[in-house]
């Protein structure tokens, strides 16, 4: 029997799950305490978010549900190569590359250290080499491949895989029949970090400064700025984001820093602890039916941030933990890792952009509820309206077009009639209004809302239903508006004046 899955099959199915978990209060405190347990009590950063979600969902046994989530919550009747059962049978391994396939983009032959099992993956990022090692659940995509799961890492440090080998030696000769799981990578991983970084007996600066040799993008004065800003976790976020710094390098650097900092590390981990009880705060707040603004509100109040500072996710496009609300968040981890499997780049202002949209999309439609279907071409639109002035939606535009594109094309989200955004109707029909807006704002009047009711001339209704003229609004672009869009403006006169013009293709349908 023939069978295909996407990285956004199983990233669909993943989030239901998450979805599940999240829905229930026991389970998300359960949650909670898998998270310590997963990090040996400290917050759980960007870069492991992705591991410890598929440990949760896929491999840790839940006391509340005797199982884990992906196990109890699945059908009851599974067919054979079905997205359940591939899903179920997904494992995870420590992958190194021996072979790249001639001719075939991002495929390779992996090998795992652990178990020797080979496998043929078809999602390799471009750019990676034979000898790379790859930590990464794997599932399959069809009957001869598979593809690797989000919280994949490609790590290029020989010595770092030579004295892996050693430690999984020992380990598989005292559990010659386990499976080696994300929990027990996480923390062999760490303990190597920490133990490379100590023997090469570097100091922190010392130790930064070779991991910056031979680039000129980042400064150690800059990195270090960023740390005393961001923390250390953000710090490699925003670098992996930005640069081609090699992440791995300042990651033996980073764990220095406890060595160096003294003091000034102490009042780091104090306000890390802040923040994961302020995280904590909201999350309980949350699961006990209070205000979403509100409760986001008191999270701002708490970590010290600027009014509206609290997004669904982190300014780098990265998956953050169980801190944040799962709907669009999975989205966006979607399209970056499809984005990656195709060797098409996303600038960190495009990724930036995907970010404000998304977190847009969230409060306009029911954030704990949110799905590709909900999303209608109206709040696409609406969303652009928000620019100023015409360069600005023009970069909304290209910021946008490809994910919009992908959202209706991969997510079945119904946003065909406006794509795509970057041809001339659409662009057109934005700049038009972005440009009349700016000519209405010289009016200065919104005190109340009027409907179109003819356009030749413009005219709409007064409180006794009779028709009456639109003054104030500029003739270049009477012919653009329809009857039902909505004026904003103020009665004059016997005359409504128009201050702001609200096109219905941006106002939602009734239900």
């Amino acid at each position: 029997m023939q069978f295909e899955h996407s990285i956004t099959d199983y990233s669909k199915l993943l989030l239901q799950l998450m979805k599940k978990v999240l829905a229930t209060d026991e389970l998300k405190v359960d949650l909670l305490a898998a998270q310590k347990d997963f990090t040996g009590g400290v917050d759980l950063d960007n870069a492991s978010a992705n591991s410890f979600n598929e440990w949760y969902l896929l491999e840790r046994d839940c006391p509340v549900l005797g199982a884990p989530p992906a196990v109890s919550f699945s059908p009851a009747e599974i067919t054979t190569n079905d997205l359940w059962h591939c899903l179920h049978d997904s494992f995870f391994g420590l992958f190194h590359v021996t072979e790249l396939v001639d001719g075939q983009a991002n495929t390779a032959i992996l090998e795992c250290l652990w178990s020797a099992r080979q496998i043929r993956v078809t999602t390799l990022p471009a750019g990676i080499d034979v000898g790379t090692l790859i930590p990464a659940r794997v599932a399959q995509s069809d009957s001869e491949s598979h593809l690797l799961l989000p919280a994949a890492n490609f790590i290029i440090a020989p010595d770092l895989l030579e004295s892996l080998a050693e430690d999984l030696r020992s380990i598989r000769g005292e559990q010659p029949r386990s499976r080696l799981s994300q929990h027990q990578w996480h923390q062999l991983f760490t303990n190597h970090q920490q133990s490379h970084a100590i023997a090469a007996g570097q100091s922190f600066e010392e130790a930064l400064t070779q991991a910056l040799l031979g680039q000129n993008e980042l400064s150690v004065a800059e990195v270090t700025a960023m740390l005393e800003k961001h923390g250390a976790q953000d710090t490699l976020s925003q670098i992996a984001f930005d640069t081609d710094v090699d992440i791995e390098a300042l990651r033996v650097a980073f764990a220095l820093i406890g060595d160096d900092q003294g003091d000034d590390t102490a009042q780091l981990d104090d306000l890390d602890g802040d923040a994961t009880q302020a995280i904590s705060d909201f999350l309980a707040n949350d699961s006990q039916g209070s205000n979403l603004d509100q409760a986001f509100g008191n999270l701002e109040q708490e970590l010290s941030l600027e009014p509206g500072a609290t997004g669904l996710l982190s300014e780098q496009s990265e998956p953050t933990g169980v801190d944040t609300l799962p709907g669009v968040e999975m989205w966006l981890r979607s399209y970056l890792f499809d984005c990656e499997a195709n060797s098409l780049q996303v600038s960190a202002a495009a990724g930036k952009e995907i970010e404000q949209f998304l977190n847009y999309c969230a409060t306009t439609v029911k954030a704990n509820e949110i799905d590709p279907h909900q999303l209608s071409a109206a709040t696409v639109l609406a969303y652009m309206m928000g620019a100023a002035a015409v360069d600005e939606v023009n970069a909304k535009i290209n910021h946008l077009d490809d994910f919009t594109q992908w959202l209706h094309r991969e997510q079945d989200a119904p946003l065909e009639s406006i794509l795509p955004i970057s041809g001339d109707e659409t662009r057109t029909w934005l700049q038009q209004l972005v440009l009349c807006n700016q000519a209405l704002q010289h009016n200065n009047v919104a005190s109340s809302i009027a409907q179109v009711t003819a356009v030749s001339p413009l005219a709409t209704l007064d409180e006794d239903g009779q028709s009456v003229m639109v003054n104030g609004f500029p003739s270049d672009y009477v012919s653009v508006v329809e009857v039902g869009d909505k004026l904003m403006g103020a009665w004059r006169d016997g005359c409504f004046v128009a201050g702001a013009w609200m096109p219905k293709r941006l106002l939602p349908t009734a239900d």
